[in-house]
């Protein structure tokens, strides 16, 4: 019984290197995650937004207000997902009875902000969706502030 393992044992080892290297040739390149038809399934979306406060009236522009990336079998590509290929939709005092949802239907030309509050930004990808709050306020509030300190924006006060 033990030379019978024992030469298992020799059979085996040998083999193991032979079978990694067949089947290692069969998985999609870390590098071609979105080409190509992968097999990896897409984990979730993740957006980025790049502006989150506005004034009141100025307009929510997807094309240069967030960008969006596709995360696969735990990877984040880092090439952010074509914007024609998102939809979005602003939900209007989200949590309130008077909650409304108003879809962006250019992505380049957005949606202009009509009512002051905290928002929330949908955006879906291929049955998958995520969301971020974005902020609109009066006039003024979602200015930039200067090297010096000085400029608009929005000041806490915590009591």
């Amino acid at each position: 019984m033990k030379g019978t393992k024992r030469f298992f044992t020799l059979l085996l080892f040998p083999l193991f290197p032979v079978a990694v290297g067949l089947t290692s040739g069969c998985s999609a390149p870390i590098g071609g995650l979105l080409h190509g038809g992968s097999a990896l399934a897409v984990d979730y979306i993740r957006a980025a937004p790049i502006r989150i406060l506005y004034d009141q009236r100025h307009w929510f522009k997807p094309e240069k207000d967030v960008e969006v990336f596709v995360v696969l079998g735990g990877v984040e590509d880092p090439n952010p997902i074509d914007i024609d290929k998102l939809q979005f939709k602003i939900i209007d005092d989200p949590g309130l009875n008077t909650e409304m949802e108003i879809v962006v239907i250019d992505n380049e030309e957005g949606l202009p902000l009509l009512n002051k509050g905290v928002k929330t930004v949908v955006v879906s990808y291929e049955g998958m969706e995520t969301r971020y709050p974005i902020v609109v306020g009066e006039p003024g509030t979602s200015g930039f502030v200067n090297q010096d300190g000085s400029g608009t924006g929005i000041e806490f006060i915590w009591n």
